[in-house]
């Protein structure tokens, strides 16, 4: 009988879609090992795919408001677990909502994962991206119940995908053993490989994301740059959806143990750039929340609409504190500034700052000397060791470049399934959310019942569900009532094992489970 592979993240749209196509070139190979993927889909839009799948209710989805909100919030849930609190706390930085509104949805989504993880019994869950508060929730319960997790999310490196059990950026294996990492052995095909991989990409311009310049933003830099002033790019990230957030929390000080925020580091480079004569470049994360208003006489251009290729090459450096930008402005071959940690920490590429009192002298050092031979060096050998032991082609036609594709993503799901323990009844006490008041438990029973179950099976579709064209099902919203939000948080599982070879048993598909 096949094994379950839950697959949960945001699929709706033609950015997201892009990511159920990998899947599904990903699954022939999975489910001749006998893992057969089920998506839950977390996001509003519905999506099309070959994969059965089941979406989040309405309301447990971001920006919708319950009906019976105005009723509830304000309501004790007490005795909540840390991780239950870092979730709450991104819903409220992301969705702009007050921490009672938001403990309350994440109350409802972790008892919506509770019946997903009871009716479904995946055999591992793969959850796109890390740092969201239903990830948050969903990687906890799975903790819990001894439930292997695995995080994926776009590759370091434009074009790729990457699968990691420890966790993301700054808790990746690659930074949180980057000595280990390091001293992985690449032979000269593999260098060969990665040189033509970095030569391929600049030349095409890609990018881990599409840019949208604005030609009124480019003139403006062309503008700048005639000035004659050194230009030091600044790349933003989405705070609530790094690690950051609780500010106080130590995994925001893993993440960034000397700036509390984008602003905090903007802030502080601001000031140098007052006294050394540099002018600083802002590009905020296109999902953060607007930058607050600066001075006029402060010597920063927020640039919202440029192009990052744009911003570096009109830039002597690119400094940011774990931004993947990071990663952009060395493939074009751009010095870059580390505020905070990222799996380039330790990794000689990068100039790295310590203290808040070094990010004068080592921005300085980077203008100065630029992108070194030695870097390059390292830089090499680096993409080198991605491409062989962390990153996946996402992108088709890159398959060859990377080294590693679809096929070899699947085997690597199976072979860390297989090297699994055992899994043992759970002797973890009942989790403090489950505290809440009788009227907060009733009204989480009748928003359920009124959501009519939405799981789609491309081989059995469900009543009112439309023929799906080309084989391909409808993962469709679930019916419901104006509603409640989930939105972005963290989460962490064990490492995962050494590669074995996959069982291969074949299997027929399975049907998605009823009633959710």
């Amino acid at each position: 009988m096949a094994r379950t592979l839950l697959i949960s993240g945001h699929f709706g749209g033609p950015d997201h879609e892009r990511k159920l196509r990998f899947f599904e070139r990903v699954s022939a190979t999975l489910e001749r090992s006998a893992l057969a993927p089920l998506v839950l889909d977390l996001s509003p839009a519905s999506v099309r795919s070959s994969l059965p799948g089941l979406s989040l209710p309405t309301f447990v989805r971001a920006g919708h408001r319950l009906p019976v909100e105005r009723h509830l919030v304000g309501t004790a849930i007490s005795g909540l677990s840390p991780r239950f609190l870092e979730a709450a706390a991104i819903d409220e930085a992301s969705l702009a909502c007050n921490a009672s509104a938001a403990r309350l949805r994440a109350f409802f989504l972790r008892r919506y994962f509770e019946e997903v993880l009871d009716r479904t019994r995946p055999a591992l869950c793969l959850l796109w991206h890390q740092f969201n508060a239903p990830h948050t929730l969903l990687a906890e319960l799975c903790e819990e119940r001894k439930l292997p997790v695995v995080f994926a999310e776009y590759g370091l490196l434009p074009g790729t995908v990457a699968f990691d059990a420890r966790g993301q950026m700054a808790e990746s294996w690659v930074a949180a053993e980057s000595p280990r990492f390091c001293a992985l052995p690449v032979d000269g095909d593999d260098l060969d490989r990665a040189r033509s991989y970095l030569e391929r990409v600049a030349r095409e311009g890609r990018n881990r994301k599409p840019q949208q310049a604005r030609a009124a933003v480019t003139q403006a830099l062309l503008a700048r740059r005639r000035e004659g002033r050194t230009m030091v790019f600044y790349a933003g990230q989405n705070d609530a959806g790094a690690g950051m957030i609780p500010r106080d929390s130590t995994r925001a000080r893993l993440h960034s143990p000397l700036y509390r925020s984008t602003e905090d580091g903007l802030a502080h480079l601001a000031d140098l750039a007052g006294r050394n004569d540099w002018r600083v470049l802002f590009k905020p994360h296109p999902m953060a929340s607007p930058p607050p208003a600066l001075a006029p006489a402060q010597p920063v251009d927020v640039l919202t609409g440029a192009d990052l290729s744009t911003c570096m090459d009109a830039s002597a450096c690119t400094v940011t504190i774990l931004s993947q930008v990071a990663y952009q402005a060395l493939i074009r071959g751009h010095p870059c500034v580390l505020l905070g940690r990222s799996p380039l920490s330790g990794k000689r590429c990068a100039y790295e700052v310590a203290t808040r009192d070094d990010a004068e002298e080592t921005i300085r050092r980077a203008i100065a000397k630029g992108f070194t031979d030695a870097q390059r060096e390292a830089w090499l050998l680096h993409v080198a060791q991605l491409c062989r032991y962390q990153l996946f082609a996402f992108d088709e036609d890159l398959g060859s470049a990377v080294g590693r594709g679809a096929e070899q993503a699947a085997l690597d799901l199976v072979e860390r399934l297989e090297a699994w323990p055992t899994p043992r009844a759970s002797t973890r006490p009942v989790p403090a959310a489950q505290s809440a008041p009788l009227r907060v438990r009733a009204a989480y029973r009748v928003l359920r019942m009124l959501s009519t179950p939405r799981i789609t099976d491309p081989r059995t579709p469900g009543p009112g569900d439309a023929p799906a064209p080309r084989g391909r099902a409808r993962v469709a919203p679930s019916a419901a009532t104006p509603s409640c939000a989930g939105a972005a948080g963290h989460g962490r599982a064990p490492a995962a094992g050494a590669e074995t070879a996959p069982s291969g048993s074949p299997s027929k598909r399975r049907a998605a489970p009823p009633g959710l």
